[in-house]
């Protein structure tokens, strides 16, 4: 059986850092590793590693509370256009 180093970008514990662009947020090449509890390299590995794992219904309600918070955004800068 092959053993296959796991990089920490895709482990469970790794979250990106990510900084903000003229249009769009643009991922770092680190981040904070919650089982270490400090900023590591997303190329590094560990013992530690483990696969990550999404909840459908989590990440869809998710996003339909963000888009829910877009949309009354936009409204506000709709009305606000209207009454000028």
């Amino acid at each position: 059986m092959e053993n296959k180093e796991h990089r920490c970008f895709n482990c469970g514990s790794f979250d990106a850092y990510y900084i903000k662009a003229y249009c769009c947020y643009l991922r770092e090449d680190c981040g904070m590793c919650k089982k270490q509890n400090k900023v590591i390299n997303k190329q590094s590995t560990c013992e530690n590693w483990h696969t990550r794992l999404y909840d459908s219904k989590k990440r869809k309600s998710a996003v339909m509370e963000k888009l829910k918070n877009v949309l009354t955004d936009i409204s506000v800068i709709r009305q606000f256009i209207e009454e000028e």
